[in-house]
């Protein structure tokens, strides 16, 4: 089984902290962007998804925002609104 499906559902703050050992282009894309959300000071967002192309997928942590990280490091921030807020 692949180590990726091992790092959804963990903080950038605890993929900053892995011994980064493996060589599959998708994982290690998954650690950049970790590492990219811990020196922006958002190290307790969760990883919900790696997609096939290295995009990474975060929620933050009171799930009001979600970013999306790509290979070469651009962060793209989404607001979720509230249902209640319609």
């Amino acid at each position: 089984m692949k180590q990726d499906k091992y790092l959804t559902g963990l903080s950038a703050g605890k993929l900053c902290l892995f011994p980064q050992k493996s060589i599959d282009p998708i994982t290690v894309a998954a650690f950049q962007a970790a590492k990219n959300l811990g020196n922006s000071n958002r190290g307790k967002w969760i990883l919900t998804e790696i997609w096939q192309d290295g995009t990474t997928l975060w929620r933050s942590p009171n799930r009001t925002q979600q970013a999306l990280v790509s290979v070469d490091g651009f962060m793209n921030f989404l607001f979720i609104p509230d249902q209640n807020e319609w």
